[in-house]
């Protein structure tokens, strides 16, 4: 085995030979095997497991993930709680926010011009993401109870992603609501603006038109992208704005003029 391979398999990489052998161990000897100290081991364990489904299996691969630091098992993890589905969705939600710190803790003072929904860097927040629009109810119910803001942050992110990649129309009201409540917690508010690049209700126009306005020029950058992406209309006075936003909008406009807009 070559340097390179070693030191993937360090990081847990496995063959599909690997896996074999576990297929026909029982669910508990499973996952007792996803504290292992081999990484292979632990990677194959949450591999096998993605096709027993149960809540304490669902669990348990939450309580591995928040401990694990290898990126092959991370990943073996991340799959097994997306096939397992709706089980997982409540322990991943509790888990927002809490896992690193790699979610983001600044807000870009440049205009993020790609047209795509940034990936959540979170990595509970990451895998909510990939179970789709029928999880929506239950993250918007997490909302509605007293959070964190770093909470709050990882769950509308995995709103507006899903919003927006899946293209669907939904209220915004409980947002705005949470947009009032946190008005003073700029990462709450820039999170929102960038929800709402999947929105276009009257609600979400009167909100970002309202965040043109704002004195934090991150923020600003934010509002104008969202925007554009929703299809709204740009205000009259935009062109008082910043160079540098109307320069960012322009081009903007020219890369999502093929993008299929929400529905109003």
């Amino acid at each position: 085995m070559d340097t390179l391979a070693t030191k993937r398999r360090e990081r847990g990489e496995v063959t599909p030979a690997d896996i074999d052998p576990f297929l026909s161990i029982s669910t508990e000897e499973l996952l007792y095997q996803l504290s292992s100290p081999k990484p292979s081991i632990r990677t194959c364990a949450a591999t096998v497991l993605s096709s027993r489904k149960g809540t304490e299996i669902a669990d348990c691969l939450c309580q591995q993930l928040k401990n694990e630091q290898k990126l092959y098992c991370k990943i073996a993890i991340s799959n097994s709680l997306v096939n397992i589905g709706s089980l997982s969705v409540q322990p991943l939600l509790a888990l927002l926010g809490k896992i690193g710190r790699n979610q983001e803790t600044g807000i870009p003072q440049k205009g993020f011009n790609k047209i795509s929904y940034p990936l959540p860097r979170d990595i509970a927040a990451r895998i909510l993401c990939r179970m789709g629009g029928g999880i929506l109810p239950e993250v918007f119910a997490f909302l509605e109870n007293e959070r964190q803001p770093i909470e709050l942050e990882q769950a509308i992110d995995v709103i507006g992603h899903i919003v927006y990649t899946s293209k669907l129309t939904i209220d915004s009201n409980i947002l705005i609501q949470i947009a009032d409540k946190y008005s003073e917690a700029l990462m709450v508010q820039f999170k929102i603006i960038r929800c709402f690049s999947g929105f276009a209700d009257d609600q979400t126009k009167h909100f970002l038109y309202k965040q043109l306005k704002s004195h934090d020029l991150g923020l600003q950058f934010e509002a104008a992208r969202s925007v554009v992406l929703s299809g709204l209309d740009l205000p009259v006075d935009h062109c008082k704005w910043p160079e540098e936003v109307n320069a960012f909008i322009k081009q903007l406009t020219k890369k999502s003029s093929g993008r299929k807009k929400p529905h109003r």
